[in-house]
């Protein structure tokens, strides 16, 4: 697709494609994602074992969150129980909260160093199988 290049004669077609594609992107999300670290815990129970893991969210949705791990203790499908510490917030609540539901794991990959030669880290995206239940 193109669109006319403003400056009257001469014009050429503009190519837009670019700009369509990456329109066509945001518009497949669901929900809005937002660009908050929150503290989080994630469980697995499997096998009689459990792992548990602390770390930081990177962004979070109505729909889901994707943070970053030091280890691979989470794979694709897994299901864990997630536990966000919510901070405190005028007209919400003077206190700090927690917001818990069941998960699942949609992506498990490694993360590109920023720094070479530091730790390898793991990219986790994760959908909320139920709503988040939040207690103060």
């Amino acid at each position: 697709m193109w669109a006319p290049r403003c400056g009257g004669e001469g014009s050429r077609p503009l190519n837009t494609s670019r700009q369509e594609n990456l329109r066509g992107l945001a518009e497949r999300r669901a929900y809005k994602r937002l660009r908050i670290r929150l503290p989080v815990e994630c469980r697995k129970d499997e096998n009689g074992g459990r792992s548990f893991v602390r770390t930081i969210t990177q962004d979070v949705s109505t729909g889901g969150m994707y943070l970053e791990l030091d280890s691979r203790e989470f794979r694709t499908g897994d299901r864990v129980h997630v536990a966000l510490t919510v901070p405190p917030a005028e007209g919400v609540s003077p206190y700090e909260g927690r917001a818990t539901c069941m998960a699942e794991v949609l992506r498990a990959e490694p993360v590109v160093a920023s720094v070479p030669g530091s730790i390898e880290r793991v990219g986790v995206a994760a959908r909320f199988l139920d709503r988040l239940r939040i207690s103060y």
